[in-house]
């Protein structure tokens, strides 16, 4: 059984890369995120990647070997 990795924030453009090159690596891939943003969710469903919409503790019951996510950057004005 391969390795399992579950992305939150997967519909992102980077998080969605990653998951791609996740899957065709062999891992097994699932992910979520606050809207199933297409064209990415689309192009994620096609690759056989199970997607959630929202977050939610419960997800956890799925047992990912690893969570991925990114951390979300906020870009202050600067003089």
């Amino acid at each position: 059984m391969a390795a399992h990795l579950h992305i939150l924030g997967i519909c992102g453009t980077f998080m969605g890369g990653i998951a791609a090159i996740a899957k065709t690596a062999g891992y097994r891939v699932t992910g979520c995120d606050t809207k199933r943003l297409s064209p990415m969710s689309e192009q994620l469903a096609a690759l056989g990647i199970e997607l959630t919409e929202g977050f939610d503790a419960g997800q956890l019951a799925l047992a990912p070997r690893c969570l991925g996510r990114r951390q979300t950057s906020s870009r202050a004005a600067t003089p």
